[in-house]
């Protein structure tokens, strides 16, 4: 099948296109059957043969969806533009898509789970205040006996160890 295509030219960081009628799957650097114009994205100059455009066209060749915005602006043809990256925002939309679909799969155990969950913590809340209560009193018992006992004792500070003074009349 034949379509019509942007080749690009040009130098790097200057691309220019021209448009061409090849066939579908080739690659853009293969052999063209038909140079029809050029379009320049610098300086939104382009010149488009109109009338081998249309016979092509006529013969079963299908612009890109960029060569056809392109001849719709151009006035070459007449009809709507098309999206040109339609199959990355097909691809956005399905992993759009799929992350919902885990997200609610994902939050189904959870909501399954959240009574019991919910008694479970209640549990422990309870079981834990009731452990608490008894070490509390103990602590306030054992803690004015940890504060005497840090008033009086003064952790002390490390010194270095110095010479002796055998030490320094023996290097003299």
């Amino acid at each position: 099948m034949l379509a019509i295509k942007m080749r690009r030219v040009g130098k790097k960081h200057q691309a220019s296109y021209r448009l061409v009628v090849m066939e579908k799957k080739s690659k853009l650097r293969g052999v063209f059957t038909e140079d029809l114009g050029f379009y320049n994205p610098h300086s939104k100059e382009a010149k488009i043969d109109g009338e081998r455009v249309k016979h092509w066209m006529e013969r079963g060749a299908q612009p890109t969806a960029t060569v056809n915005n392109l001849l719709i602006k151009g006035r070459v043809i007449e009809g709507k533009k098309m999206r040109a990256h339609a199959s990355l925002s097909k691809k956005a939309g399905e992993a759009a898509a799929g992350a919902e679909a885990k997200a609610e799969s994902a939050a189904e155990p959870i909501a399954a789970e959240a009574p019991e969950a919910e008694t479970q913590v209640v549990e422990a809340v309870e079981n834990k205040e009731n452990i608490e209560a008894p070490e509390a009193a103990k602590e306030e018992e054992v803690a004015p006996a940890e504060d005497t006992v840090a008033s009086e004792t003064v952790p002390a500070e490390p010194t270095k160890p110095t010479e002796s003074a055998e030490t320094l009349e023996t290097k003299e």
